[in-house]
């Protein structure tokens, strides 16, 4: 790294830019100036001295200033142009003005794209354009405003002109980016907001509010990733009626080329769309265009999960292979080498503007840009360096790219496939060229790649490595290929396109179906907690040294042959005096030799993938090698050992962050905010894992198919599933289900799909919803075990934990059936009343579960319970436990099961005082009675209800009940999750928002 300083400045340059990015204060400064005396030390002692050092230690901070300037400019203007308080500002109706700065996205009935903001007034206000007309009197503007029409004049709603009216009188401008999301009303509504592009002008209406931030721990955060983005606000709307819509009429405006690239991208995604069936025409939209938002959801999840992703995005490698096609077209032009790298270096902005500029394309772009300019000036050319050069100049365009999880990935498997392929490729000499490149590349990008998918996605499947193996070549040089050609085609003459489209769908189906039995090995996908930073950092580095010591053990046991174009250490049969004759151990070209006219045609081509460089590992691949390849450093005893012991590291690294962060004797009760529902998380001392409800998008009644849209959000899928894994959840020991309503139990399809479960326990009652028969399908589809809960049931996960169920009641003639379990399940209108109560007890602390009962169930329970505690009653209710065990034990057949799931004589316990209550069906005013509270006496009430829901939940009556009797109380719709965790009896309380 020492003859790269380039290199060296931008990692210093992203060193501090992340050092601003996690941290601000004083311990900013205290990181930073650690960061330096660190790295100046190293430095200095790798003998990196003088300017040099002096010119990187300033790079630190220079990139942390620039980030932490950026950072204080990305504030929102919008409160001080209202002059409202910004407090004061979420909720409130306001009319907007402004330009569409994104592409319009229509998706069923929902649109939304970025707006920027010129002018902006509260509903009801005075318009600062016509403040000082007003003032003054002046009858016609007045007149606009009393007459309740549009802020700016107009009436012209829902419909478009050609001319926008323009205030006479000069207001302060706005300069704020708002991202508007409207919700349509109609179905024609959708062809209009169609019509709707970049650079056009819209005066709207609508409610502003904050983005959302992470509800729970561990959660994607809206209002962060929208900060990114220099957006602080959100705008909803209803129906597009009053919207006043003004094309853009000029050519001289900064939005014109990303609305030709839009209307370019529509074009030929509506080509793919005539040209192929789904899902093969959403699979070869992203495939060959980079319209990845309209892939198959199944399609993509099965992707998803082998780690191939990356091929349905527009890549480095899709860039180089457009790269050097252009080149091979301009070749058989017989055009110059110099005309040909001129004329691709232009053409190369329209391909990433076509793909959709993507940080990932941007980055190959560039490198394509800077590559064959170098190519054209005959400059020799230095991937690494090339690389770095690229990720400076983004940053300095924007900052925030630093925290894109495409430009990370893109630049770091880049970077690392330069530094490790030559590592590896000393170990596959003896493979064929193309296979041993292949396997070269596949591997060092899954080893470089595992620790980020990990980080972000958490989850990696060993089958990744023959997945990529196997797919990557054959879609890149077959699929995309004939995509590519059947588009193109489709200009020129259609008919052609046909046996191309048939044998690229017959190939995709091959793909699918390929994928599809990979992802039966269910078991070959692990999932990971999110791993500290720091951790990741350290893998680079021992990876880094371990493939360095296994190259140097590699070249020493076995001597290499060399290849005629590689370039070898000089000896005297390699001196060449005579005149005219190529430098040392450089092959001389064919005299007549066209530039991309290898001594063969695969050469050819490697060659122009090469002047791309945008897929630079291909010169570690392919490329000659240095003298240096073939040096034979001594490997040592001290090597063997270091070698050894770097190996057992990773190894201990990886088993312990596998195992996810668990404490010993440590109990943690987190209730989820799930919105309008239920879902709590239970993780024992033992490190068992109970899920108690799932959660559930509500929806009222049956949606148009035309509101349908592409992928909606789905609580289970969208929040739980991946929040499970953030914390390293590789099995749910045990899942829970209180009752069969919606907000309860519509997560757990997605959860059962994606995460293993051993037991499932449910109320034993069914709804008449397809949706909880199919979820009962899946549970015995996936060979969990059922069971009923019922009163007097007891689980024990661990010795120091134990679940005892107070509901629903079992009558004691169902328990007695021997057949019992063999008679159709019976339908229950009112799964609330019927919903499973249990107590926990774990760590010298208990708590209570109430599901959703309503006051009835409340008082069975509280009647049952003072039964069984009176004298004489011991005898009858042993016997029906008696019975309930054999009933669970001969039904199930399983002696574990008994073991687990089993029967106590009496409820001694249950007539203490519980710590910790979860409120009954979300505070709601028909549970949570006076006897209730006035039996158990919480210290602590839990209620988990959504945001502004419009069930009023909870009801001021509960919470006034609950103050009354003294018991403190965690609201999940005010303060997100709400986190108990138990230590000896020691119970630490808090909340994600902070309220705690």
């Amino acid at each position: 790294m020492k003859g790269r300083p380039l290199a060296l400045f931008c990692a210093c340059w992203i060193v501090g830019s992340s050092a601003a990015h996690l941290y601000d204060g004083l311990r900013l400064y205290a990181i930073v100036l650690g960061v330096i005396l660190f790295l100046g030390i190293l430095f200095y002692f790798t003998e990196i001295r003088g300017m040099l050092l002096t010119v990187l230690m300033t790079s630190i901070v220079l990139s942390c200033t620039y980030y932490e300037w950026n950072d204080l400019k990305n504030v929102t203007e919008l409160p001080a142009y209202m002059e409202q308080p910004e407090g004061e500002v979420p909720g409130m109706t306001v009319e907007l003005r402004g330009t569409i700065a994104s592409k319009v996205e229509v998706d069923g009935d929902r649109v939304q794209f970025v707006l920027l903001a010129h002018k902006a007034r509260e509903i009801g206000a005075l318009d600062p354009n016509l403040q000082s007309s007003a003032e003054t009197g002046t009858d016609e503007e007045a007149e606009v405003i009393t007459d309740g029409e549009g802020a700016y004049g107009g009436t012209n709603k829902g419909s478009v002109s050609q001319e926008n009216d323009v205030p006479t009188e000069a207001a302060p401008m706005l300069n704020e980016k708002i991202q508007v999301q409207i919700r349509l009303l109609e179905e024609q509504e959708q062809t209009i907001a169609d019509t709707w592009q970049r650079g056009d002008t819209l005066t709207m209406t609508g409610t502003l509010e904050a983005p959302g931030e992470a509800r729970n721990y561990g959660s994607f955060d809206y209002r962060k990733y929208l900060h990114t983005h220099q957006i602080h606000w959100l705008v909803k709307a209803k129906g597009i009626d009053s919207i006043e819509h003004a094309l853009l009429d000029t050519l001289y405006d900064r939005h014109v080329i990303l609305r030709w690239s839009d209307a370019a991208r529509e074009e030929l995604g509506g080509r793919m769309e005539a040209m192929f069936e789904e899902p093969h025409a959403g699979y070869m939209k992203g495939l060959v265009i980079g319209i990845g938002d309209e892939i198959d959801p199944d399609t993509y999840s099965e992707f998803s999960q082998l780690g191939l992703t990356h091929i349905l995005a527009i890549s480095g490698m899709h860039v180089a292979i457009y790269v050097s096609a252009l080149l091979f077209v301009l070749s058989k032009c017989r055009l110059s080498k110099e005309t040909a790298l001129t004329i691709t270096l232009f053409l190369v902005p329209v391909y990433v503007l076509i793909s959709g500029s993507s940080p990932s394309v941007v980055r190959a772009g560039i490198m394509s840009m800077i590559g064959l300019y170098m190519a054209r000036r005959g400059l020799m050319k230095d991937g690494l360096n090339i690389l770095c050069l690229t990720a400076l100049i983004m940053l300095l365009v924007e900052p925030y790219m630093l925290v894109n999880v495409s430009f990370q990935l893109s630049f770091l498997v880049t970077a690392g496939l330069m530094i490790f392929v030559p590592l590896l490729t000393p170990h596959f000499a003896k493979w064929p060229r193309i296979l041993s490149g292949t396997a070269v590349v596949t591997i060092a990008a899954q080893l470089l790649s595992f620790p980020m998918t990990v980080y972000y996605f958490n989850q990696f499947s060993l089958l990744s490595f023959g997945a990529n193996f196997l797919l990557v070549g054959f879609i890149s040089f077959l699929v995309l290929p004939l995509g590519t050609l059947a588009l193109a085609l489709v200009y020129l003459w259609e008919p052609a396109t046909k046996p191309i489209v048939w044998i690229t769908e017959w190939l995709n189906s091959l793909t699918f179906d390929f994928v599809v039995w990979l992802n039966t090995f269910e078991r070959f996908v692990l999932i990971w907690a999110t791993p500290h930073f720091m951790a990741v950092a350290a893998y680079y580095l021992v990876l880094y040294i371990i493939f360095l010591l296994l190259k140097k053990w590699r070249t020493r046991r076995q001597p290499l042959t060399p290849r005629d174009e590689d370039t070898i250490p000089l000896t005297a049969d390699h001196m060449i005096h005579s005149r005219g004759q190529q430098a040392v151990g450089i092959m001389p070209r064919k005299p007549g030799a066209f530039f991309l006219r290898g001594e063969t045609r695969l050469q050819g081509a490697i060659d122009a993938l090469q002047i791309s460089s945008a897929w630079p590992e291909l010169e570690s691949v392919f490329g000659p090698q240095g003298a240096g390849y073939y040096a034979r450093a001594p490997f040592h005893f001290f090597h063997k050992v270091l070698l050894a012991g770097l190996c057992v590291i990773l190894s201990a690294g990886l088993f312990i962050s596998y195992q996810g962060p668990y404490r010993a004797s440590e109990g943690i009760v987190a209730v989820l905010d799930v919105g309008q529902g239920d879902s709590i998380l239970i993780s024992t001392p033992a490190g068992k894992h109970i899920l108690v409800d799932g959660g559930g998008t509500i929806q009222f009644g049956e949606q148009e198919d035309w509101k349908q849209r592409r992928d909606p959000y789905e609580v289970g899928e969208s929040l739980l599933v991946p929040l499970l894994k953030k914390r390293g959840i590789q099995q749910l020991d045990a899942v829970i289900l209180s009752h069969g309503d919606h907000d309860h139990a519509g997560g757990l399809q997605a959860l059962l799909e994606d995460i293993p479960v051993s037991t499932f326990m449910f109320n034993g009652r069914m709804t008449d919803k397809d949706a909880f028969h199919e979820l009962l399908q899946t549970a015995l589809d996936q060979g969990v075990r059922l069971y009923e809960a019922y009163d007097g049931m007891v689980y024990e996960p661990d010795k120091d934990t134990r679940l005892t169920f107070m509901a629903p009641e079992a009558p004691l003639e169902e328990i007695q059936s021997e057949t019992d379990h063999k008679k159709p399940l019976p339908v229950s209108e009112e799964q609330n009343h019927d919903s499973v109560v249990f107590k926990l007890d774990m760590e010298g602390r208990s708590f209570l579960f109430t599901g959703d009962i309503d006051a009835a169930a409340e008082l069975d329970i509280l009647d049952r319970l003072r039964r069984q505690s009176e004298p004489g009653s011991h005898e009858d209710t042993a016997h029906k436990r008696e019975a309930g065990e054999h009933s669970i034990a001969s039904s199930e057949g399983d002696m574990e099961a008994k073991a687990q799931t089993k029967q106590q004589p009496q409820h001694p316990q249950l007539m203490s005082p519980v710590d910790v209550l979860k409120v009954a069906h979300h505070g709601s005013k028909t549970s949570t009675t006076e006897e209730w509270l006035a039996y158990w006496q919480p210290q602590l009430s839990v209620i988990s209800a959504g945001v502004n829901n419009t069930y009023g939940h909870p009801h001021p009556t509960v919470t006034d009940r609950l103050d009354q009797y003294g018991s403190e109380i965690y609201r999940t719709d005010t303060m997100g999750e709400v986190q108990i965790r138990v230590r000896d009896g020691v119970m630490e309380i808090r909340s994600k928002l902070g309220e705690d």
